[in-house]
């Protein structure tokens, strides 16, 4: 929390655009405000929201909004680093010989279909259901359509080598994950 932002809420809460629409507002001079920013006097400018009556709604609304933000950047740490987990994974779960790439690649095809099906379903899934909702959908593979071996292999990697926000992750990032450099290769 800084004086800018402090500020800031202030022209927001009372609707005004400019220092000077503040300061007639607050009933103080324009260079007492730019002082205040340039001071970073936030002490100065509490006391001033407790003089008005409206601290906790320009105060409690800085707390929460600063703490959803760090939330969504935590967030955004989480998801990154999940999707590079989750490509490692796939990588070396595919990598090896060529005999085992070539097994290993039929059950990797079928699972993008599962998450581009998923995915155009605009299905709510969350953290905790995914990872049974993915494993459900591979046993669904009807056993014409993939060996029942590849079947297996592919639901026992999700089930053995996959956490749940992993899953999560693999279902609303696939495209980016499935994709990576070397795919086919």
């Amino acid at each position: 929390m800084n004086a800018s932002r402090l500020i800031d809420r202030l022209m927001s809460y009372y609707n005004v655009h400019t220092i000077s629409e503040l300061s007639n507002i607050l009933n103080i001079g324009q260079p007492a405000i730019s002082k205040w920013k340039k001071n970073n006097s936030i002490k100065t400018i509490k006391n001033k929201l407790l003089e008005l009556g409206i601290y906790d709604e320009i105060i409690k609304k800085e707390e929460i909004d600063l703490i959803n933000e760090e939330v969504l950047s935590f967030f955004d740490l989480i998801l990154d680093h999940t999707k590079y987990q989750l490509r490692d994974k796939i990588k070396s779960y595919t990598d090896g010989s060529f005999f085992d790439w070539a097994n290993k690649m039929i059950p990797k095809k079928y699972l993008q279909n599962i998450l581009k099906d998923i995915s155009e379903e605009k299905s709510n899934f969350t953290v905790f259901n995914s990872k049974d909702e993915l494993i459900s959908r591979i046993k669904g593979i009807e056993v014409t359509l993939i060996n029942k071996n590849n079947k297996v292999q592919l639901s026992n990697f999700i089930e053995n080598s996959l956490s749940k926000i992993e899953c999560y992750v693999l279902i609303q990032e696939h495209e980016e994950i499935m994709n990576y450099k070397g795919f086919w290769k």
